[in-house]
């Protein structure tokens, strides 16, 4: 890795695990949603903006994307962008806990050395 490490690096590299462990979620979801009993059930919503309105079976032919997931719960849930954004600052907050954690390990390891010194 040539790029130096920063503030603003760390808070992106946070941010886009958060963002990636939420499009794999999201994947799950609508892959679950799709192989349950709910998929034959059709459901009645006009496309939110450009999104196309998919059906839960939509999601069970090989081709998923977490965008085609999304698009169907914009589609369906009123509230899903707060959702999704409330999410990832859970997803971030979670990440950026890890990380103080294994710094810490990392501290006390380093001050466990100096005192045997």
């Amino acid at each position: 890795m040539t790029e130096k490490i920063t503030k603003s690096w760390i808070e992106k590299a946070i941010h886009q695990k958060a963002v990636d462990r939420f499009e794999k979620e999201i994947i799950k979801t609508g892959l679950s949603l799709s192989r349950s009993i709910l998929k034959d059930l059709e459901f009645e919503n006009e496309p939110a903006d450009n999104y196309r309105a998919y059906k839960l079976s939509d999601f069970d032919h090989g081709y998923i994307t977490a965008e085609r997931v999304e698009a169907f719960f914009k589609t369906n849930f009123k509230d899903y962008d707060n959702f999704r954004i409330e999410k990832i600052a859970e997803y971030e907050k979670e990440e950026t806990d890890r990380l103080l954690s294994s710094i810490d390990g990392l501290k006390d390891f380093i001050e466990d050395r100096e005192t045997r010194w």
